[in-house]
């Protein structure tokens, strides 16, 4: 009688440790899942669209990203605003004002460079007011893109920044523009906290002329 009962008992204490086993690796798994899947996607922060077309106009601006676009305002629908766009950069979406257009996004590209520059975190707002005319900014965008970025980059020594190559970007967000801008100026900069300086290629800047209709965007991903 004993020795069925101490039976019955090592039977129920198997059964709990293989249902334990079998939650714990539930549980794993899970976990795994779900880490695996957020290194899988690179947010694109805070992109922004300016656009200039030569007389009061009605603009579509159309995103089509490899991801998600969880973020944006004003509100995007279906993939694309249409807005009244004045010379002076002025945006009207359904009787609302917008200096621009922003949005945040998800792509599954990964965007890790071997050009690009090294900066000192006490550099990096001059470095921003140097460099980024280079690339096309006029002044009022140089100052928007600092007024954020400026203060929102994560505590670090120095940052690696580069610029990311259109045909890169076009994977990750492709930008169509009707009219067609005459000019249409990218510049998403990866920008990678670093402990120490590294020695990095420095690529060759072409800036860019501006004429005509000019739709701009500016943008950081964080690595």
């Amino acid at each position: 009688m004993m020795d069925e009962a101490i039976k019955i008992t090592r039977n129920a204490v198997k059964k709990k440790i293989v249902m334990y086993l079998i939650i714990g690796f539930a549980i794993g798994f899970s976990l795994s899942l779900i880490t695996g899947l957020y290194n899988v996607w690179t947010e694109v922060g805070k992109p922004v669209i300016y656009l200039y077309p030569e007389a009061t106009q009605s603009v579509t601006v159309n995103l089509e990203t490899d991801g998600d676009i969880f973020i944006s305002d004003p509100q995007i629908e279906s993939g694309s605003w249409t807005v009244t766009a004045a010379p002076s950069g002025e945006l009207m979406f359904k009787g609302v004002k917008y200096p621009y257009l922003f949005y945040e996004s998800y792509t599954s590209q990964k965007f890790d460079s071997d050009k690009g520059w090294v900066v000192p975190r006490s550099e990096v707002v001059r470095w921003f007011q140097e460099y980024l005319p280079k690339f096309g900014l006029n002044d009022v965008e140089t100052k928007d893109f600092i007024d954020y970025w400026g203060i929102n980059l994560p505590e670090s020594k120095y940052y690696q920044v580069s610029l990311i190559d259109i045909p890169l970007l076009e994977k990750a967000t492709k930008l169509a523009i009707t009219p067609e801008p005459d000019t249409l100026i990218r510049v998403i900069l990866t920008i990678k906290p670093l402990d120490a300086p590294v020695i990095i290629q420095e690529p060759q800047i072409i800036t860019p002329e501006r004429k005509g209709f000019v739709a701009v965007e500016w943008g950081v991903v964080l690595l």
